[in-house]
Order: C-alpha cells, then sequence, then structure tokens
C-alpha cells in the first residue's frame, strides 16, 4: 500500500510504500521532548520514500549517528534516520487518511511523563 503525508505548512510532502500495519509509540524523554508527547512512527525503508517536495526538510544532528528531520518552515516533526540503517522513522501524525495502521507495543513505557494515566499505555 502507498502512503502520502506532509508537514503543516506543505514544504516538505512524500509519499512512501509501507510493509505492514503497525505504528510504533516511543516514550523516551528524546522522544517527548521532541514531539511534545509521545512519538508514534511508522519505519518503511529510506529506499521506499520519495519526497514530492523537500525545499523545507531540515536535519538535525540527533547523535554522532543519527538524525532527525524536521519543516524548516513550520516545525513539524518529520522523520527520524539512523545512519547505520536502511530504514527511516516517519511521524505517523503527517500522514495522510486513510493509512490503515494501528498502534503497537509502547517503547520506553517506563520513561513516560508524569501526565499519562494508568492504563494508557499498552
Amino acid at each position: 500500500m502507498s502512503l502520502s503525508g506532509r508537514c503543516l505548512c506543505g514544504a516538505v510532502s512524500f509519499a512512501c510504500d509501507r510493509h505492514g500495519t503497525r505504528v510504533h509509540e516511543c516514550h523516551c524523554s528524546q522522544c517527548r521532548r521532541w514531539s511534545g508527547l509521545v512519538w508514534a512512527y511508522l519505519t518503511v525503508d529510506w529506499s521506499a520514500l520519495s519526497f514530492v517536495r523537500q525545499d523545507g526538510l531540515r536535519w538535525y544532528r540527533h547523535t554522532p549517528k543519527a538524525r532527525r528531520g524536521f519543516c524548516g518552515e513550520c516545525g513539524a516533526t518529520l522523520f527520524f534516520r539512523n545512519d547505520n540503517d536502511p530504514g527511516v522513522d516517519i511521524s505517523a501524525g503527517v500522514l495522510d487518511k486513510p493509512t490503515g495502521l494501528h498502534l503497537g507495543e509502547a517503547s520506553h513505557a517506563a520513561s513516560h511523563g508524569d501526565h499519562c494515566k494508568p492504563g494508557w499505555l499498552r
């Protein structure tokens, strides 16, 4: 199935092929600070991602081995990429509907913010 997505202002738009239906959620402190709450993402092969428009795309070097992509115009959180991995994580919230995706298990659930209600995490 093919998916499309874009940032809030449209300065970054893309299409990709998805394999599977599971969206992951990360509660680690880094993803919470980056996304504002919990970061939900879909992992696809970098080679399966094609940009329709990317003039707003900027990369933040997160660690010596990983970087995070965002829109330099509207600030939307878009991608996470480990330099040694053939995949890219795409923010689930920027994907156009319908996606046919559903949330899977939470990662780093023990690091969740204290604003999370008991039972909210899977």
